[in-house]
């Protein structure tokens, strides 16, 4: 081979050196092409996540007003416990009403809707003396709920009857703030079951003219023991069945009806516990003692022992006294067994 083609192959290495290095550039150009869009890719990604929640984010749909839910009807159930030891009015003057749910009546129960007051939160509470010139607080809304709640109950029902030693109780509910903002100024009265322990008791039934028919809302609430500390009305107090105590109590009964008398009371207490009890000597050959303890409001308005009819809250409580000892158990259903004498 001649130099000539020699220089000529040495110059086609030049020429191509100059196609790698031009090939290299291409290849730059092309990794440098590839970045370039994967940054525009990061930066579409960036701003789809960041800019929601600068502007924030669109939901799609049709805008709906919420229902803000209005006042009871008379009738619906209150689905949670009111508090038994509620105040009406507050030392300043203030209504003290509760917030208790209330809904249409299903399964248990806390207490029903007896009236309901569409502008009663416009009726505030008025300042009275009494006759020692000491000044207190009284709720326009709270006599016509009390009135509300014993025709509910129809206490005004002929003779009334011996229930179980059950306490119904009212209550006053009103609008939650949010209906409050809404212009609801209605105040609903309540009525609820509580024991002599101060407990809210559920239910299944209704109160409704319970006191007309002389059944508890509920069978399960005639089973309820009802033990007392003392044998006199005015300082005793209820205790646990299994503690000592001297007296059990079987029910309770109105005496406002003019043909109620201590004799009719004492048989029909007597019916009362020989039911309750199963004994076949409820007096445990005189050892007990069966008496119906009444009681009614004196003109100073504080309650009294006796009977008097012309007073629509006078009540009688049908009780078992023991004479010779304490109890430390329930006499209900106790039958012919042996009475539950506490020892000592």
């Amino acid at each position: 081979m001649d130099r000539r083609r020699a220089g000529l192959m040495i110059v086609d290495r030049r020429h191509a050196g100059l196609m790698i290095v031009d090939r290299r550039r291409a290849g730059l150009m092309i990794v440098g092409r590839r970045r370039a869009g994967l940054m525009i890719v990061l930066l579409v990604l960036v701003a789809a996540v960041v800019a929601p929640r600068l502007v924030g984010r669109q939901v799609l749909g049709t805008p709906v007003a919420a229902t803000i839910p209005g006042a009871p009807g008379i009738g619906d159930c209150l689905l949670d416990a009111p508090s038994s030891t509620h105040g009406v009015v507050s030392g300043e003057g203030k209504a003290l009403y509760q917030n208790v749910r209330t809904g249409p009546c299903s399964g248990s129960r806390f207490g029903e809707v007896v009236a309901v007051l569409p502008q009663g939160l416009s009726a505030k509470p008025v300042r009275v003396a009494d006759d020692d010139g000491v000044f207190s607080f009284e709720d326009p809304n709270r006599a016509v709920c009390t009135t509300a709640m014993a025709r509910y109950l129809d206490r005004s029902a002929g003779v009334d009857v011996w229930r179980s030693s059950i306490v119904f109780e009212s209550v006053l509910l009103q609008p939650t703030d949010l209906q409050q903002r809404f212009g609801q100024n209605w105040v609903a009265c309540g009525v609820f079951v509580g024991g002599r322990t101060g407990a809210v008791l559920d239910y299944a039934g209704t109160v409704r003219d319970s006191l007309r028919s002389g059944l508890a809302p509920d069978a399960s609430l005639d089973a309820i023991p009802d033990c007392l500390s003392s044998t006199s009305y005015f300082v005793q107090h209820p205790v646990d069945c299994a503690e000592p105590h001297p007296v059990e109590a079987f029910g309770q009964i109105l005496t406002h009806h003019p043909s109620t008398t201590e004799l009719s009371l004492g048989a029909t207490c007597a019916t009362v516990i020989g039911v309750a009890t199963g004994m076949s000597d409820p007096t445990a050959a005189g050892q007990l003692q069966i008496t119906a303890m009444a009681v009614h409001r004196a003109s100073d308005g504080t309650f009294a022992p006796g009977l008097s009819t012309q007073d629509e809250l006078g009540t009688a409580t049908c009780v078992v006294i023991s004479k010779t000892r304490q109890l430390n158990g329930s006499l209900v259903g106790l039958g012919d067994g042996p009475v539950p004498w506490a020892r000592g």
